[in-house]
């Protein structure tokens, strides 16, 4: 079985000045807590619904449209895929997600819980993919951008910096770390000679009360995925 998971995310404000190529690594500082949240007014149309207030996560329309709010912190995350910090438990995760194939629409056979999180330098996506049945996942692949990344399970984050639906930045990751990061111009060329700095952990985990389903699930694995501009700390 394999699993896709993809997310378009439009910014207030682009995402830019990412320095070229290298990959880093972060130790875990301590946890990170949420700085207040308040109601504030967005410069510009929004084509959705309209954005949820705290502690609300996500809005969506009779469409099905959704508008999700980011969480800001006051001190950076740990990037190890561990998802152990307060801010996991404080911070209800959006989910909800509908799937792309094969049934373009529908819910999601699986549940997945995402955080979007900022600080004044990076940009966070945390995501946990719930899975039945782990022994199926497919993660095989870690040269960077090979297309084989692609027959393997996947998360996958786009960021719609200029917010006209038709350009993006790309990333991917799979369940051991491989990783895709590309640019999409004019909603068709694809650029994986774009390679920027970013972080990313990985990390796998079993059964769990703290989301409880019926009949239990064996879970796996959670992603936890920094942006960061410049590779600057």
């Amino acid at each position: 079985m394999r699993v896709v998971t993809l997310l378009s995310i439009a910014c207030v404000s682009a995402v830019a000045g990412f320095a070229e190529a290298g990959q880093s690594t972060s130790s875990k500082p301590p946890p990170a807590p949420t700085a207040p949240q308040t109601a504030v007014d967005i410069p510009f149309a929004i084509d959705g619904p309209p954005p949820p207030v705290a502690p609300e996560i996500i809005t969506r329309d009779e469409s099905g449209r959704a508008t999700i709010r980011a969480v800001q912190l006051t001190s950076p995350l740990g990037i190890d895929g561990q998802l152990d910090e307060e801010i996991y438990v404080t911070v209800r995760p959006m989910s909800g997600l509908i799937q792309m194939e094969p049934q373009e629409g529908a819910p999601s056979n699986e549940k997945t819980d995402v955080w979007v999180l900022f600080d004044d330098h990076n940009l966070y996506v945390s995501i946990r993919c719930w899975e039945s049945h782990p022994e199926r996942i497919i993660a095989n692949e870690m040269r960077r951008d090979n297309n084989n990344l692609y027959q393997n399970d996947y998360v996958g984050v786009l960021l719609d910096t200029f917010y006209d639906r038709r350009n993006a930045a790309y990333f991917m990751v799979t369940p051991i770390g491989g990783r895709v990061d590309a640019q999409i111009t004019n909603e068709r060329q694809f650029n994986s000679d774009w390679n920027v700095v970013w972080d990313v952990g990985v990390a796998r985990f079993g059964l769990t009360p703290v989301w409880p389903r019926t009949p239990p699930h064996a879970v796996a694995p959670e992603q936890s995925v920094q942006l960061h501009n410049g590779g600057r700390p």
